[in-house]
């Protein structure tokens, strides 16, 4: 607020489309996550999931170090007794989503170090429509559009 402070006061923001205000996608974005986590039973139902399968849920983040080469930053991942690491990107855009996010998730994956015999899932939690070449690939093993937890 402080930045644009003069322009707010003078009623230059009086008319604009929440939609248009700098950097909206990011705060969508931002409370999609926050929403889709705070029911993270939703998305167990969607993948299948029993709760107490579950070892560890949760948002998963490291910084490059010694032990890392590079860091990432995981939205939501979800690793189970039975040693499958479900590997969520939430994705909130009003643009179709392409091919891009596929290389965005091969580089996520290839900075985790997983142990040997654990079964990589990724799945994509979208708001918008996916491309038909992104479908093609087949590359997720579930793409859930967030609608479907809406609709009764």
């Amino acid at each position: 607020v402080l930045p644009n402070f003069e322009q707010i006061q003078s009623g230059a923001y009086q008319h604009k489309k929440l939609g248009d205000l700098p950097q909206w996608s990011s705060y969508m974005g931002l409370q999609l996550e926050t929403l889709l986590l705070k029911n993270r039973k939703l998305i167990w139902e969607k993948l299948n999931i029993h709760p107490q399968d579950i070892v560890w849920d949760n948002p998963y983040a490291h910084k490059k170090s010694k032990d890392h080469e590079r860091g990432v930053q995981i939205a939501y991942l979800i690793l189970t007794r039975q040693k499958v690491v479900y590997l969520c990107e939430i994705k909130f855009t009003r643009s179709v989503i392409g091919l891009e996010i596929i290389k965005d998730m091969e580089d996520k994956i290839s900075s985790l170090n997983l142990p040997k015999g654990y079964a990589l899932c990724p799945v994509l939690l979208h708001t918008s429509s996916l491309s038909d070449q992104l479908l093609d690939r087949q590359f997720f093993f579930q793409t859930i559009s967030v609608e479907e937890f809406f609709s009764s």
